[in-house]
């Protein structure tokens, strides 16, 4: 009877707390993209600039996407889950080619930007000028100071009128 009880309670806990972390609103970060902060150096990978190798974690889950229209290609990354409070550091790259590669570091580095701390259900975007091609949106970052890791957005080709084709 006791373990039955002991039971109940933490299941009710785990629920608990994984529905106040669900419930958190949406909300988005307006950003100006003249207000966004860009690094400067583009020529090298993150992990080369940062000096650290990717690893997995589990209590945070970044989507990434991408859109564009003949103007403007925009990279958008957002913090859809953290179980716990945390900090969560982010690089949101956006990579380009006139011809299709799987190896972005093939490709070239249009723009990275930096977020100190992306808070749960909050986006940030990089924005670059249009150009038709292969694009892809890499975001690269890290829980409380810990492992480094990414996810990506799907390759996207964008024909000169804007039109999207998923590789």
């Amino acid at each position: 009877m006791k373990k039955t009880i002991a039971m109940l309670l933490g299941a009710t806990l785990c629920a608990t707390l994984v529905s106040s972390c669900l419930s958190v609103s949406a909300e988005n970060v307006d950003q100006n993209p003249s207000e966004i902060p860009v690094v400067d150096n583009l020529d090298l990978p993150l992990e080369k600039l940062l000096g650290e190798s990717v690893s997995p974690r589990w209590l945070t889950t970044i989507g990434v996407s991408l859109s564009a229209d003949t103007q403007i290609v925009t990279g958008e990354a957002t913090n859809t889950f953290s179980l716990f409070t945390t900090t969560v550091e982010l690089y949101l790259e956006l990579y380009y080619s006139t011809e299709f590669s799987p190896d972005i570091f093939t490709m070239d580095l249009k723009r990275r930007i930096h977020v100190d701390d992306l808070d749960p259900a909050q986006s940030v975007y990089a924005y670059a000028d249009f150009q038709a091609g292969y694009w892809i949106a890499r975001a690269y970052f890290r829980e409380d100071r810990g492992d480094w890791q990414e996810t990506r957005s799907k390759f996207i080709h964008y024909d000169q009128y804007g039109n999207a084709t998923e590789c």
